[in-house]
């Protein structure tokens, strides 16, 4: 009888996170609707740092937390409010085929006096979150290598979470 028990509450279990994950499903005119919906406040990013595939550390970063704002409309243009910038960044946006993946052509091209290169913001980023009152953006990996004091190399890669609210 204790097996059957089991075996009923594994059986629930699988159905119910099944089901759970089909309501999470959203369609493109949801997606759409939850992205323009209102303007959406940094409340903080966090930086992952992996080294040989193990999770080290991450970095919180709250700078700027509900003045760094990000916009998007339904005629698929996006705004970018930095109170480091002296004015916002304009461009478009759009979602891959599969709707995973938050696409922008943000970008700030600084003197070529600066000795800095075109900076992009948001360029192609993964949707992990999107609700009411969410947005969660993961920047793509960004891979590099180095040699500890005893010469072994140190594969690393890192990536930030974007995390919005409104």
């Amino acid at each position: 009888m204790k097996n059957k028990v089991l075996l009923f509450l594994a059986i629930f279990t699988i159905l119910s996170c099944t089901q759970d994950e089909e309501s999470n499903q959203l369609t493109t005119s949801e997606k759409v609707n939850l992205l323009t919906s209102n303007i959406w406040k940094k409340d903080y990013y966090e930086t992952f740092y992996y080294y040989n595939d193990v999770l080290d550390h991450s970095v919180i970063n709250t700078l700027n937390a509900n003045n760094e704002q990000i916009s998007f409309t339904v005629n698929y243009n996006v705004n970018y409010i930095n109170p480091a910038f002296i004015q916002s960044i304009n461009g478009i946006w759009s979602l891959d085929a599969n709707e995973e993946f938050l696409i922008t052509n943000l970008k700030k091209v600084p003197p070529s006096s600066s000795g800095f290169g075109t900076i992009y913001y948001f360029p192609y980023n993964k949707i992990s979150e999107l609700t009411n009152s969410k947005l969660s953006l993961d920047s793509q990996y960004l891979y590099f290598s180095f040699s500890n004091s005893s010469g072994q190399i140190i594969n690393g890669k890192e990536f930030t979470r974007y995390n919005f609210i409104h």
